[in-house]
């Protein structure tokens, strides 16, 4: 490995050089789970394998064909919820780690989509994991995107920039097959799943126009038309239905009957009947049957005939059946806990789902200042509705025993069952339920001076890590800190168009409302930022580069929000910590209807750094065309509204300084 100088931030906070080891930096920029922990914890969540089960699919045709082919090839494995589709993918995993084991020119990448996991849901999590696992397992791939990281450093955290380094990796002259395996296509959040489905079939298009190009991907889903459709035809296809699954459900079947019958002493006879019913209604789903297993093994020995006559049809029964049998003292219980646990960003462990059961419900003295034993006294709680979730006994975080309890609680099935409806959990109201939580858990004492104005330096607002306040307090409620620093403003944007939004509370913490602001501004969001300025934000606000609004809005683009920040009351002159001025940056983004805004409303026509560093040659056409007295329409408008005798520019044009003093 060459030596190369330390890590460096250039003045914009762009990493602009690499440390000596670069492949390990790289792998560091990159990371953010490792997929063989995945895979294990998906164990740990549904058990191992079943002996003998899945080894029917290295007999079908379309598996064979996939596996076989001297040429690009791309397998589709479709199915319903519960029908073992994620089991099957272990077991496609098992045999091509075992395949490659001992080829160094062949490489095996993976990943499995988690919905309710923020890290495992979308495109850019999918393709980090890819480029993360390829340089891991061959150190000289890093080369391919050196010249690319020196220059972007973190910038290159992007889709479209690390697929394309993918790609250019399985490109690579030394790989005669590179497989990549994606399970639960499903689950990648709605806002990315089209470009994952639009890069998978631009690699079968690429394929079939480039010779040699030596990848075969498989994918599982469910039987989804946008999915479906957007694969196009050079992909086969494997609908996984009940007869082809058959004899694996049978036998998961023979087995849990096998132990049940052991452990409650049933006749042989029962035991058949017991095999013969679930084998005809499971409908090929291993979840269904998994569910009545556990049913029956809590059903009394002689009412479990009759319990054979009336087995749930399907699993929203299930579900239906798990919900009715909460006893009414719990059920305003259960519905926070499912609420929190369908939402989070990530699953909560126990402290942090006591904490905020607590903390919603007021279950504690104190409502700002639990002791440790009332805490304790809720890190059970989840224990209320345990046939739907579970806890992991080796992170210990509360999770749904499968996707379908989630689809299930959001979904409109619960719309038709009156005596249950109220556990519906509406994605608006639930993350209204959890933002609330957040904000009110860091307004407590111990918390809420982390957030108050008096922290700022010359109206900038650091960010504060989670972890950095639970670092510094040794107090028993300070286990939900790290959760509710890093989501509190992710469930507000899903949150503040729901009704009953308190927006009163916001003045409790005015750094974290502000931060809210600034993100608004920078990602465009106009209606929230004008609503955020209306209720108390601060349009002076700077963020830790010293970044203003209207700097942000410069770069966006959105005259309405400009207009909304200027008549708040705010520095139209504004430099950030390179000298940089909102007009300045509004003329680099190329945003013409902002400059000319900023211009109108007073602001100076100085495009230049403190450091007198500009690059003008940069500068789109309106701005040079307007200190070359051109009457363009924009000039015109412009000099309607503001006398410009006086002003003067800086910049730089095609390496040298021109001084230019407008005289009209």
């Amino acid at each position: 490995m060459v030596n190369g100088p330390d890590l460096v931030r250039n003045s914009c906070g762009v990493l602009t050089s690499f440390p000596a080891d670069e492949s390990e930096k790289l792998l560091q920029l990159l990371f953010l789970t490792d997929p063989k922990d995945d895979v294990a914890a998906i164990s740990r969540e549904r058990g191992d394998r079943h002996p003998g089960t899945c080894e029917w699919l290295g007999d079908r045709e379309e598996y064979k064909s996939w596996f076989n082919s001297a040429d690009p090839s791309y397998l589709a494995i479709t199915g319903l919820p519960g029908i073992g589709k994620t089991t099957l993918a272990r077991f496609i995993l098992e045999k091509l780690a075992a395949h490659v084991k001992d080829l160094s020119n062949h490489m095996l990448l993976y990943y499995f989509f988690d919905n309710k996991i923020e890290d495992r849901r979308t495109a850019l999590t999918l393709v980090r994991s890819l480029v993360w696992q390829a340089v891991s397992q061959h150190d000289e791939l890093w080369k391919i995107m050196g010249n690319d990281l020196r220059l972007k450093g973190d910038g290159i955290l992007t889709f479209d920039t690390l697929w394309m380094h993918l790609q250019s990796m399985i490109q690579s002259a030394s790989f005669s097959t590179v497989y990549i395996l994606i399970d639960a296509l499903d689950e990648c959040d709605d806002a990315s799943r089209s470009t994952v489905l639009w890069a998978l079939s631009r690699i079968a298009a690429d394929a079939a126009k480039q010779a040699g190009l030596p990848i075969k991907i498989v994918v599982t889903a469910r039987p989804e038309t946008e999915i479906e459709e957007a694969l196009g035809q050079d992909w086969l296809r494997l609908r996984i239905d009940s007869a082809l699954i058959n004899i694996d459900l049978m036998n998961f079947i023979n087995s849990k009957v096998k132990d049940m019958a052991a452990a409650k002493h049933i006749p042989e006879t029962m035991a058949g009947e017991i095999k013969d019913a679930l084998t005809k209604h499971a409908s090929g789903t291993f979840l269904w049957a998994s569910f009545v297993v556990q049913e029956l093994s809590r059903t009394p020995l002689h009412k479990i005939r009759r319990a054979l006559k009336e087995l749930p049809r399907g699993l929203d029964e299930v579900y239906c059946r798990i919900l009715r049998r909460i006893d009414k003292e719990n059920i305003e219980d259960v519905k926070v806990i499912l609420t929190w646990i369908t939402t989070t960003a990530r699953p909560l462990t126990t402290t942090e789902l006591a904490l905020a059961f607590g903390t919603e419900t007021k279950h504690w003295a104190d409502p700002t200042s639990p002791t440790s034993e009332e805490v304790s006294e809720c890190s059970a709680i989840y224990l209320c509705c345990q046939a739907l979730v579970y806890k992991d006994s080796e992170t210990d975080e509360i999770r749904l025993v499968h996707q379908s309890v989630k689809d299930f609680l959001t979904g409109p099935r619960l719309e038709v069952e009156s005596d249950i409806s109220d556990s519906r959990v509406f994605p608006e109201s639930a993350n209204n339920a959890v933002f609330r939580v957040c904000w009110m858990y860091l307004s407590w004492p111990e918390f809420k001076s982390y957030f108050d104005v008096s922290k700022r330096v010359d109206s900038k607002i650091e960010k504060i890590k989670g972890e950095s306040i639970a670092d510094s307090t040794q107090a028993p409620q300070n286990g939900l800190i790290r959760y509710a620093m890093e989501n509190c403003l992710t469930h507000a944007d899903a949150a503040y168009t729901a009704d009953g939004f308190d927006w009163s509370i916001l003045s409790t913490l005015p750094n974290l409302r502000d931060q809210w602001l600034l993100k608004a501004i920078q990602s465009d969001e106009g209606d929230l930022a004008r609503r955020l300025l209306d209720n108390g934000g601060d349009a002076n606000v700077r963020g830790p580069d010293g970044d203003g609004a209207l700097h942000y809005v410069a770069q966006t683009g959105n005259l309405a929000i400009a207009r909304a920040i200027i008549q708040s009351g705010t520095n139209l002159d504004l430099k950030n910590d390179l000298g940089i001025t909102p007009v300045y940056e509004a003329a680099h983004a190329r945003n013409s209807d902002v400059f000319f805004l900023f211009l109108a409303y007073g602001a100076k026509a100085e495009l230049y750094t403190t450091e007198r560093v500009c690059t003008g040659n940069l500068f789109p056409s309106f701005v040079i065309a307007f200190f070359r007295k051109k009457r363009t329409n924009n000039y015109q408008w412009f000099r309607t509204r503001l006398d410009v005798s006086r002003l003067r520019v800086i910049f730089t044009l095609r390496a040298r300084v021109v001084f230019l003093t407008p005289t009209f």
